[in-house]
């Protein structure tokens, strides 16, 4: 395939990590539902995001210390959101943020791949192959 090779960008990333913290808090967190969850799940979306987005592209040195302060936000959301011990929140932690990986490059591969199908629909040809892969 030609073309050049996209990153993701950093608010897939960043839509990505809550989701997938807001998941495993849903599926796995006790405690009462109050008004407190839903200002945690805000402030924390904001934090991500306002981290993710603004950080886009960064040079490679500040990469692992950027992961580290994502992680740790996502670790703090689901300790206070959820109320879980903390053993069971650094696991749950560990296990939305290789989620939250999947799926931010994987909704960017859909994207681009979808772009890609309605182009070719666009101009009117029934089919584009490229070496082995044809789309139609």
């Amino acid at each position: 395939m030609r073309g050049t090779v996209v990153n993701t960008p950093g608010y897939y990333y960043a839509i990505s990590y809550w989701l997938s913290a807001l998941v495993m808090i849903l599926v796995h967190g006790c405690g009462k539902k109050d008004v407190w969850k839903y200002v945690y799940g805000v402030l924390s979306f904001i934090s991500i995001f306002t981290v993710m987005f603004f950080t886009d592209g960064i040079k490679q040195m500040f990469f692992m210390p950027l992961m580290v302060c994502v992680f740790l936000l996502m670790l703090l959301y689901i300790r206070m959101a959820g109320e879980l011990p903390w053993r069971e929140t650094g696991f749950f932690c560990a296990k939305a943020f290789i989620n939250a990986e999947f799926a931010a490059s994987l909704s960017l591969a859909d994207s681009l791949f979808l772009y890609r199908i309605s182009a070719v629909r666009r101009r009117g040809h029934q089919s584009r192959c490229y070496g082995e892969c044809c789309i139609w």
